[in-house]
Parts: C-alpha cells; sequence; structure tokens
C-alpha cells in the first residue's frame, strides 16, 4: 500500500505537466498499467466525446503494446457504470449473474473473467470511465477498487483541465461565431504561406469578400438576424473549400 500511494505522487507530477488529451490518456493508463502490473490485465480508458456525448475508447493498454478492444463504446459493464455513475468490481463474471456474459462475449472478444472500473467525474459531470480487466478470476481486491478509485479522480480532474485548456487554445486563433481563423491567425499564416510559396516558385490566391448590405440587414432585422447570416456564409465557404492548404478566416 505505502508503495502504491508513493507513486500516486509521481503520477500527480506526470499528470499535471499534460497539456494535450492524447498524452494525458496515455499518462493514466500507462501509470494505472504499473501499479496493477500483471501480464494479463488490460487497462481502457473510455470518455464522453464533446460534440456527440457518446462513450468513445480513447486509449487501451495490455502490458506494454495497445490493447485490441472491440467494443469501441463500451459493453454491458461499461453501460452499467455509465447508467449507475457508480465503481464496479467483478471477482469472477461466471458467478455475477447481473450481467448476461454470452452477450459481453459478443461484444468483446477478450475473455473477461474478473474486472474493475470507475467512473470519472468532476462534481456533477461525467468525464469517462477507467477500466482493469483479466482473463483470471479474482485479479483484483477491495483495496485495488479503492487504488483505482483515488486514480480515477486525478484522471478526470486532469481529463478537464486538459479539455479547457485546449478549448482556450481554440478559442485564441479561431471565432468563436463562426467557427472560421481570426484575424490576428490569418495574418501570420499569410506572412508564412507567402513565404513558403515564393521559396517554391507556386502560386498564391487571395480572396477577400463583403457581405452586400450587411449593416442594413442587422439594423432592419437584429443581430441575432445578422449572426445566422455570418455563420451560414461561413459554414458554405467551409464546404466550398474544405481542400487541404485551403484557409478560411474571418477579417
Amino acid at each position: 500500500k505505502v508503495a502504491n500511494y508513493s507513486q500516486l505522487k509521481g503520477l500527480t507530477e506526470k499528470l499535471g505537466m499534460c497539456f494535450a488529451l492524447p498524452d494525458a490518456c496515455e499518462v493514466i493508463a500507462s501509470e494505472a498499467n504499473k501499479l496493477f502490473s500483471s501480464e494479463d490485465v488490460t487497462v481502457i480508458l473510455y470518455l464522453f466525446q464533446l460534440r456527440t456525448g457518446e462513450l468513445g475508447l480513447s486509449f487501451s493498454q495490455h502490458g506494454v503494446t495497445e490493447a485490441n478492444i472491440k467494443a469501441k463504446k463500451g459493453d454491458l459493464y461499461d453501460q452499467w457504470v455509465v447508467k449507475n455513475m457508480r465503481p464496479l468490481l467483478i471477482e469472477d463474471t461466471k458467478s455475477d449473474f447481473r450481467f448476461d456474459r454470452e452477450k459481453v462475449q459478443a461484444d468483446e472478444s477478450r475473455p473477461v473473467r474478473s474486472l474493475m472500473s470507475v467512473p470519472l467525474v468532476v462534481g456533477h459531470k461525467a468525464i469517462g470511465i477507467l477500466r482493469l480487466d483479466s482473463g483470471t478470476e479474482r485479479q483484483f481486491s477491495t483495496d485495488d477498487m479503492r487504488l483505482l478509485s483515488v486514480i480515477g479522480d486525478l484522471a478526470a480532474v486532469t481529463v478537464e483541465n486538459v479539455q479547457l485548456y485546449e478549448r482556450v487554445e481554440d478559442l485564441a486563433v479561431h471565432d468563436s461565431l463562426t467557427g472560421l481563423f481570426l484575424r490576428r491567425y490569418f495574418v501570420e499564416r499569410l506572412a508564412q504561406e507567402m513565404s513558403r510559396e515564393l521559396r517554391r516558385k507556386k502560386q498564391l490566391a487571395l480572396l477577400m469578400i463583403d457581405l452586400d448590405k450587411f449593416k442594413h440587414y442587422n439594423d432592419t432585422y437584429g443581430h441575432s438576424a445578422g449572426d445566422i447570416v455570418l455563420k451560414t456564409v461561413a459554414m458554405i465557404l467551409s464546404y466550398m473549400f474544405d481542400k487541404p492548404g485551403n484557409m478560411i478566416c474571418r477579417y
């Protein structure tokens, strides 16, 4: 126990240095794998997708390699954790009658005989699920579950902070209304693109457009209606100029 909890200090320090979601997911899974080191243990991290709200596989690890997880959106065990938002400990899946084992085996090709899973929650917000499973029965104890719950709390806070950081970074270069790049980013990129095309002796096209009578439209129908026009025009331009290398900005 002393050794395990001392390793949590190292986990906390590593998580504090993560500013990208893939890095944070890898640290969470790999450190959990170290704490419960066994050749037969698989670590799976599911996160709720920001756009769809669905559970999605973010990282998996078996030993030192990536695990092949068939159920990308989770199986019956994961659905139980999502529904109840409570930790789940199963010592032997064959003797646990809460779940249809045949249905689980159809969803997942890996043999799962024991598992423990904790929800990642910050306040009242569900972030995801951290799960460890094994093909051996009684691989995990109640003490293991307590330790995983602590790791889950640290992981949940880290993931939320990283997602907020990425959102702030995104807002620094994207217009919050239209989703297009901002003027400052456009000016920086334009200089880079011009320099690159001059070196390659290639051509660079620049098109600036204006919305006719837009001020009159705003004055007549209100700024909310004007926002809809801007968003619609941005969506059309993004659809028309969606090839790699094209950049659309709000000037």
